[in-house]
């Protein structure tokens, strides 16, 4: 009977933990829509960030 409990009181435990961990990512999925829907309502779309560091990398001469 001991075996039995700890068997299924460790399956439960996992599946809930399985349970919040997928509630908990898709939570964090929502906020980070949200936010870069007003991010973009505020400021605009954004351009190609990379592209955008190379110039301004390119020009900088601490880095050479």
């Amino acid at each position: 009977m001991t075996n039995e409990i700890l068997f299924y009181g460790g399956l439960a435990i996992s599946g809930i933990s399985a349970l919040a961990a997928v509630t908990c990512l898709v939570c964090s999925i929502m906020g980070k829509t949200r936010l870069e829907a007003r991010l973009d309502e505020e400021y605009g779309k954004r351009s190609d960030v990379k592209a955008e560091k190379r110039k301004i990398g390119d020009d900088c001469l601490c880095q050479r």
